[in-house]
């Protein structure tokens, strides 16, 4: 299904999912560019190779990944003795941010698959195994700085045998933890002769006038439209059912995230702009207390009495609503329609070889590069700059440069429009445009309104000196 839904959507839109594809893509010839911490080095390491064949073909990867992610989640559940573990994999996939993130070249799933093989290995006592595996959840995503402490702490506190050997057992077990930032410092060092590499590297920094900040609010108001319309209720009728001692350190994993990205976005710091699909990291948990409300919502007295062919309805019913759910808030993000107009004009300049002469390239959304499986590291294309500094940029490129620009990542990344491109001496050659109705479901449980968004991308080229 996955796999299929993709040959729909071919690019998801999601401006940094381009932006990981091409840096997998970079970091095979240039490892640099995978060692950065917004390049997430453990997720390089996993994705670099499919990358290498197109994106067609890493993102069936990232679907395989999510398979793997959908069964260790069922197996969750069975370790939790929860009834009708099975039922946990389709309250994970249909998790509405979790399907539009299933096979795209994102971290949060890979961050989920390995947050939960690790509460996997803590359930059946391989303390060191999980310790490993935590270790290296900072290679993923950085929520992983903050889970490894709280991990620590469960670790000291196991109700074990009392005694110093044992909590020196405990303590040494606890080291592990380390592990994978000595293997990060390790790598750097043998890279790029700088074992710090990763912070000196730093892309953004904690603050920055272009953050901003919101509501403290903001995650506890918009997580009833990330759970969804059928979803959102298990959610609430499993929270009581699932305070119980198993699920404690499942329920901390899932409040260290969700709490440090609602801290982050309150204080407008590290670029947090409150996106909802970061909580797809805990994914694997959320189902798991969805999978209690299941069980709750079958145990209700006047459930128990229907028919038993209602009893066989029910869960074909619910999967076939929530998958319904999820792709219907997956066609109202209208950034997903981009895919579109960026593969029309990649066409477009495909079929007229226009880049085979043009002395530069220039994009302003990096889908456009992987409609055209541009080589990875051609010296034509331009590196694009921020602000007003791109408009500069392109009006000193020579005469007969290519460009592909929208009003979308173009504009809004780059602030340049498609309409000054004609001052600055470029001729538009092809336009594509579509027009999608926008609803606001990703942030709210129920749609509150709804507007046009206008989407443009232009193919133009350098005829004459900017004015």
């Amino acid at each position: 299904m996955l796999v299929g839904w993709l040959l729909i959507w071919p690019y998801t839109g999601d401006g940094d999912s381009m932006l990981h594809y091409w840096n997998l893509r970079h970091s095979f010839g240039d490892p640099r560019q995978g060692l950065t911490s917004w390049a997430r080095p453990l997720f390089v390491l996993t994705m670099m190779f499919p990358a290498r064949g197109g994106v067609f073909a890493v993102r069936c990867f990232a679907a395989l990944l999510t398979t793997i992610l959908t069964w260790q989640t069922m197996r969750l559940a069975d370790d939790l003795e929860i009834p009708r573990a099975t039922m946990a994999g389709p309250l994970l996939i249909f998790q509405p941010l979790v399907f539009a993130l299933a096979s795209d070249t994102m971290t949060e799933l890979p961050m989920a698959l390995g947050t939960v093989i690790a509460l996997r290995l803590w359930f059946a006592r391989k303390y060191a195994f999980s310790c490993l595996v935590v270790s290296f959840l900072p290679l993923l995503r950085p929520e992983g700085f903050f889970i490894a402490p709280f991990w620590g702490l469960f670790l000291l506190f196991l109700p074990l045998r009392t005694g110093f050997p044992k909590l020196l057992a405990r303590l040494g077990i606890g080291t592990l933890l380390a592990t994978g930032m000595i293997c990060q410092i390790a790598v750097c060092y043998w890279v790029t002769n700088d074992g710090l590499y990763f912070i000196h590297a730093w892309s953004w920094p904690a603050y920055m006038p272009s953050y901003v900040g919101g509501s403290f609010w903001h995650h506890f108001i918009r997580w009833p439209g990330y759970c969804g319309w059928i979803l959102f209720p298990l959610f609430v009728l499993g929270i009581r059912p699932s305070l119980n001692r198993k699920m404690a350190l499942p329920w901390v994993i899932w409040g260290v995230v969700f709490m440090t990205h609602t801290i982050l976005f309150w204080r407008g710091a590290f670029g947090a702009i409150g996106l909802m699909r970061i909580l797809a990291s805990t994914s694997p948990v959320t189902a798991v207390i969805m999978l209690y409300g299941w069980n709750f919502l079958l145990g209700i007295e006047w459930v128990q009495r229907l028919r038993p062919v209602w009893h066989r309805l029910l869960p074909v019913a619910l999967v076939l609503a929530a998958a319904a759910t999820a792709m219907v808030y997956y066609y109202a993000d209208a950034v997903h329609h981009r895919c579109f107009g960026a593969r029309q004009a990649a066409n477009y300049v495909r079929q007229n070889n226009l880049t085979a002469d043009a002395p530069r390239f220039f994009v302003g959304d990096p889908m456009v590069l992987a409609a055209l499986d541009y080589p990875d590291f051609d010296e034509r294309l331009v590196i694009n700059r921020f602000d007003r500094l791109q408009l500069r940029q392109l009006a000193d490129l020579p005469l007969g440069s290519i460009g592909v620009w929208d009003n979308q990542q173009g504009q809004m990344w780059h602030n340049v429009k498609p309409e000054e491109l004609s001052d600055l001496g470029y001729t538009t050659l092809f336009t594509t445009s579509k027009s999608v109705r926008v609803y606001y479901l990703i942030d709210n449980l129920l749609p509150t309104g709804s507007w046009t968004m206008d989407i443009r991308f232009v193919v133009v080229r350098k005829d004459r000196a900017a004015k």
